[in-house]
């Protein structure tokens, strides 16, 4: 029986160690029903559930380890636990802050839940999201890879590590990585060998160009000893108002499209630079010899670009200029579609745009984020504003909103004495 007793708690702990704490709970229960006297396998148990914020649950399998085997090590748990009480409803008070967005205050919250251990999936979840909703990715993905590190399966923070990887924000694994370093020196040596061949490369072309001014020269030393006798016919002309149209126009564009300055700012991936310079430029107005520049300032700023604007427009949101984190949600917005952050920027650009009294444009982006998302992150709060909003405008589509919070999210914490007065009334 002990035999039997090791392999199911060696098995367990192997997957425990390995991250994958359902298979490990699975193993634990099966070495339970073969042996409740089982001290190791009641620990580990205990300590899963302890981690995943089933604090009952862990206290009540070390108690059966306390009573059955009198083991000190489920006493010392027990009585450790009994501090984590107050983190249950600490870590409640930071999702609610989470949900208000009040982001630093959340923040603030989770960081205390993290002086134990208990409920650390969770509590390192928390952590991640907020520092996402921040735009600071680097805090957020140390969060999440400890989340990862504990339970690989969790689903929350598969799904940020995904939208991570489609953001390019976190690489899939260090083969990736690698090839990003190899591309980077091979366009360097590149760039080194055209700056040390260049010279090379003018007189080459002074040469060619000499040969070519000379043969002209004597092709027109030629016509005119065979052609001295001959009439020549008038040449058709463009009218020159025609011309002269379209070739302004023509450097009006080049003029707008600086190529020179567009390579510069996307070599330094200056994306302002590179917002500003495209914000009334349409492809088809452009030069074809502009339009791989412009392409790639385009998959910039949808990458990269939205990421930065997202970053800026959370930190002066955080701070309260809600002016200049509504230009930063703009410009994120405007490249957004298909792109992870979008349901975020949406739904902050509505908040800031009521934060600046903007009602008007506030109540169409909730409504955007409602036909977009009708059952996501920000559902029910965009429905709860949507509702309060609409109270004193149009009290048919309050109640209509308010109707549907009620419906489809009926354990929602903006479900208040006010959404029932709307309702009522």
């Amino acid at each position: 029986m002990k035999k039997a007793s090791k392999r199911y708690y060696d098995k367990a702990i192997k997957y425990y160690q390995n991250g994958e704490l359902s298979k490990s709970l699975k193993i634990c229960e099966e070495g339970l029903s073969c042996n409740l006297k089982n001290p190791s396998i009641l620990n580990l148990k205990g300590l899963i559930l302890y981690q995943q914020g089933k604090l009952k649950e862990a206290i009540t399998v070390w108690k059966i380890n306390k009573d059955i085997n009198n083991n000190e090590i489920s006493k010392n748990y027990i009585n450790s636990a009994k501090e984590d009480e107050v983190r249950v409803e600490l870590y409640e008070l930071g999702e609610k802050k989470l949900k208000e967005l009040k982001i630093g205050e959340a923040i603030a919250i989770f960081k205390k839940c993290k002086e134990s251990d208990f409920n650390c999936i969770k509590v390192n979840t928390a952590l991640a999201l907020c520092y996402q909703k921040k735009g600071e990715i680097n805090k957020c993905i140390t969060y999440m890879n400890k989340v990862l590190s504990t339970d690989k399966n969790y689903i929350v923070a598969k799904q940020i590590k995904k939208q991570l990887i489609e953001i390019k924000a976190y690489k899939k694994d260090s083969n990736g990585l690698i090839k990003w370093i190899i591309g980077i020196l091979m366009a360097f040596i590149f760039a080194t060998t055209i700056y040390v061949f260049k010279d090379n490369f003018k007189i080459n072309n002074k040469k060619d160009s000499n040969t070519q001014i000379s043969q002209e020269e004597v092709n027109i030393n030629k016509s005119e000893v065979t052609n001295t006798e001959e009439v020549k016919e008038p040449e058709s002309k463009i009218p020159e108002e025609t011309i002269s149209e379209s070739t302004v126009n023509e450097e009006k564009k080049k003029a707008q499209l600086d190529l020179n300055r567009l390579n510069e700012y996307l070599e330094n991936a200056e994306f302002d630079n590179i917002y500003y310079v495209l914000e009334n430029v349409n492809e088809q107005d452009i030069p074809n010899d502009y339009k791989g520049v412009y392409r790639k300032c385009i998959n910039l700023l949808k990458t990269s670009g939205i990421e930065e604007f997202y970053r800026k427009g959370m930190e002066e949101y955080n701070k309260e200029n809600y002016e200049n984190a509504n230009v930063e949600f703009n410009k994120a917005y405007t490249y957004s579609n298909g792109n992870y952050l979008r349901e975020h920027i949406v739904f902050y650009n509505a908040v800031t745009l009521e934060q600046l009294n903007n009602f008007d444009e506030a109540i169409k982006l909730y409504e955007l984020y409602y036909e977009e998302y009708p059952n996501s992150s920000y559902t029910d709060n965009a429905l709860y504003n949507l509702s309060l909003i609409l109270s004193s405008i149009n009290k048919e589509k309050s109640v209509y909103y308010a109707s549907k919070l009620v419906d489809n999210f009926p354990d929602s914490m903006y479900i208040n004495e006010t959404i029932n007065q709307i309702l009522n009334s």
